[in-house]
């Protein structure tokens, strides 16, 4: 579903965010699209309005620690119900904790659950907890092909270039990143 990104824009009530969403490590219980599926439910909690989701996207490891298992990535949007970035942030945490995840502090280890905030608002921010938008978001196709699904003309916080030419733009640069629609 394509938003309509004016029509949001106009409601300032609600800070527009757009949360990433990738698991690439499964429980005794859940494979990670099962988890990355009931991640989703569990961030409709924090949207004053229904959640707006992309496809789930299968994505190769970028950067990651050898032998790590392939990710499955979403994008959601949603209308904050919390007005402060920092506390949208916590509990975003608090998800990934409910699900299990543990920061080990290896850098882009496996995980069960990993809730990033690409965007919230138009608030830009370079902290060490926190960077908005999303420091690397441009650089990743399996966050641009999801977010293009859910708002291809909008440009970000921070971005002159829309969604749609930030992915046309990795696609030019020749980045490699092997990412597939599965749903």
């Amino acid at each position: 579903m394509v938003l309509d990104i004016e029509q949001w824009a106009q409601d300032k009530t609600e800070p527009l965010c757009f949360i990433g969403v990738g698991s690439n490590l499964g429980t005794d219980l859940l494979n990670s699209e099962a988890i990355a599926k009931q991640a989703i439910e569990a961030l409709a909690a924090l949207s004053a309005f229904p959640l707006v989701v992309s496809s789930l996207w299968r994505s190769a490891p970028i950067d990651c620690p050898p032998d790590s298992p392939p990710y499955i990535n979403a994008v959601v949007a949603m209308r904050a119900r919390v007005n402060d970035a920092h506390e949208m942030l916590r509990q975003l945490q608090h998800i990934e904790s409910q699900f299990g995840r543990h920061r080990t502090g290896i850098v882009n280890e496996a995980r069960i659950l990993d809730l990033d905030l690409l965007s919230f608002a138009r608030v830009q921010l370079s902290e060490p907890i926190l960077t908005l938008p999303h420091p690397r978001l441009h650089q990743r196709r399996f966050v641009l092909a999801p977010l293009c699904e859910l708002a291809p003309g909008h440009a970000l916080a921070g971005f002159t270039q829309t969604c749609r030419e930030l992915l046309l733009a990795l696609d030019e640069s020749g980045a490699r990143q092997e990412v597939s629609r599965i749903q």
